[in-house]
């Protein structure tokens, strides 16, 4: 494709711009962003002469089949972006081709001000965002879903370093949230993270599940009114440390480390649960179910390790 003049032709064909632009949705496949680019930024960014230079200017060019590569640098976020689609975001090097480094990866950083929105949102099977680490406050009221900053319905978030960010108020899981049966994080970090709650129900200042699965995370220093590291509603931690996490009101049903609610089964599959909620260790307490019931199907599997561990046999079932 190359323009002529206000035209745009096409193997012999000429196009007005409208559909020169229509275009150039369609074929956006590769998406380079570079924020030290500056100068330099044009379409279809398809290069790193070229790149762009921040993420709210390409995601209208998203289509499935779209692969963005961000090269370390920072990057503000004011808007969700929504990957509803076979789409990815992917972290590299300065070179533009191998894997960052822990410290050197591009951060997405969510703007102060901005609105209540989310960094991410994958609703896709084969969405998948890696290499990224996210950081900012997300925003005050996410209106109860799962996930402050980054909420998996369907998708993988892979080798991903969420820090210091979360949500004020209702929002199950500050940092991550998994809902569906086909959502995934892994090998992820999840440090100084938080959520508050301004009624019973919102926990985890982590990660929030209740489908899917998180797999060789580890889970460090996050807080919450209710559950501080992770609420769980089914799905599973497998393969994960989930360490000096805190609840801040231990006076709420849902107190400590994990807070299962119903449908009342969830695993750790080789996971450890360690030091967690300076008076009682990790506790695992049950949400009240609407029939009353505080029964809970705890699985542990595989060399699973909890320490300092606080359970009251006389409303918890652990099988």
């Amino acid at each position: 494709t190359h323009s002529v003049g206000m035209t745009a032709v096409v193997n012999g064909m000429t196009f007005d711009p409208i559909v020169k632009e229509k275009l150039f949705k369609v074929y956006a496949s590769l998406i380079c962003l570079d924020a030290n680019n500056v100068g330099h930024s044009a379409k279809p960014w398809n290069d790193w002469t070229n790149a762009a230079t921040n993420i709210d200017e390409i995601t209208e060019y998203l289509t499935s089949g779209s692969v963005v590569l961000l090269k370390p640098g920072r990057y503000p976020l004011a808007n969700t972006v929504n990957l509803t689609a076979n789409i990815t975001f992917r972290g590299v090097a300065a070179d533009g081709v191998s894997a960052p480094a822990f410290a050197d990866r591009p951060v997405i950083f969510c703007k102060t001000g901005a609105g209540n929105f989310r960094a991410f949102v994958l609703n896709d099977a084969n969405a998948r965002i890696e290499h990224l680490a996210i950081t900012g406050f997300a925003g005050n009221d996410m209106n109860g879903g799962y996930g402050g900053t980054v909420r998996v319905v369907n998708g993988t978030v892979a080798d991903c370093f969420l820090y210091s960010t979360g949500a004020a108020s209702n929002t199950r899981g500050g940092a991550l949230g998994l809902s569906g049966s086909s959502s995934v994080a892994e090998r992820g970090v999840i440090s100084n993270c938080y959520t508050t709650l301004s009624s019973i129900g919102y926990h985890g200042g982590a990660m929030a599940i209740s489908g899917g699965r998180a797999e060789n995370c580890l889970i460090v220093g996050c807080r919450s009114n209710g559950a501080g590291g992770v609420y769980l509603n089914g799905g599973s931690l497998a393969n994960c440390i989930v360490s000096g996490c805190y609840t801040s009101d231990g006076s709420k049903i849902l107190t400590g480390q994990f807070a299962p609610g119903y449908p009342s089964v969830v695993e750790f599959d080789r996971s450890e649960l360690a030091k967690n909620d300076s008076g009682d260790g990790v506790k695992i307490v049950p949400e009240t179910m609407p029939n009353g019931s505080t029964q809970l199907d705890a699985r542990f599997r595989n060399r699973s390790v909890l320490r300092t561990v606080a359970i009251d046999p006389s409303t918890l079932s652990i099988t």
